[in-house]
């Protein structure tokens, strides 16, 4: 029970900065970006620190991801068109590109890194279907870490890594686990993700507003995002949600629809969910 624990235990939500535990000994649970974020914030202030691994990882060097952003964000290209050929294309397609990009970076960018973590017991993968962050993206909006340089410490084995067992529970001084083992500690970050995008809507609106909204984020059947930049179910609730070019793109077919219901070109019937 957490309430046996003498330490403090807060969402990733809820965390502030490590400045506050200076002296103590944290555990990060999630090893993705909030995860190595929070770690190596602990690590900054010389804290000792502890990541435990629920599942594998999908991981890539932050440069990679500037190599691939530059090839179409760079020298002159207008914005409104990088944003397009960004953008634009099915995520089907998308995907099988990724298909193709992904093991390759593995092998050449980010092959050192990922050699090293597996040295010291960190396991990683290459995404859903071998898409690296693609599907990890668009379906659950997270699962990953673009490694700016928090990597290094966990192979230099100053961020210590756990995995291999499950947690059982909590004791007076830290985390038990299935294998036996006890992780001391007098913070214990839960880095797990974030609740339903429906939460903020929900608390907003009502559950009455709440009850009539379909599916927001993820991949429906025809491979098209659910509920975002699009009817959501609830007429005059609108969406609007991802990285800055998905915005910039998709606001302009968001406008479109609403004119179009305004001015009666488009029926709210005929408003796909």
């Amino acid at each position: 029970m957490q309430a046996s624990f003498k330490g403090s235990a807060v969402h990733s939500s809820q965390f502030t900065s490590a400045a506050n535990y200076i002296g103590k000994k944290a555990v990060v649970v999630g090893t993705c970006t909030s995860g190595h974020d929070i770690a190596q914030d602990f690590f900054d202030h010389g804290i000792d620190v502890t990541m435990y691994q629920r599942s594998s990882t999908y991981v890539v060097a932050a440069k990679a991801v500037v190599g691939m952003l530059s090839a179409t964000y760079r020298d002159g290209y207008p914005l409104e068109l990088a944003d397009t050929y960004s953008t634009s294309l099915p995520h089907a397609v998308h995907r099988l590109l990724a298909q193709r990009v992904v093991p390759a970076i593995a092998q050449n960018i980010g092959k050192d890194i990922l050699d090293g973590l597996a040295k010291v017991g960190f396991k990683t993968n290459l995404g859903p279907h071998g898409t690296g962050a693609v599907s990890l993206f668009y379906e659950r909006g997270g699962g990953y870490y673009m490694d700016t340089g928090t990597c290094q410490h966990i192979i230099n084995g100053d961020i210590k890594i756990k995995n291999g067992c499950s947690i059982q529970g909590f004791t007076e001084n830290g985390l038990i686990f299935s294998d036996g083992t006890e992780l001391q500690a007098d913070i214990i970050v839960f880095a797990t993700g974030f609740g339903d995008h429906l939460d903020a809507m929900r608390e907003a609106c009502g559950d009455e507003v709440a009850s009539k909204v379909g599916s927001v984020w993820g991949m429906d059947n025809e491979g098209q995002l659910q509920g975002v930049w699009r009817h959501c179910g609830h007429d005059g609730l609108w969406f609007a949600m991802g990285a800055m070019a998905l915005s910039r793109f998709h606001s302009l077919h968001l406008a479109m629809q609403i004119k179009a219901i305004e001015e009666g070109i488009l029926n709210k019937a005929d408003v796909v969910i």
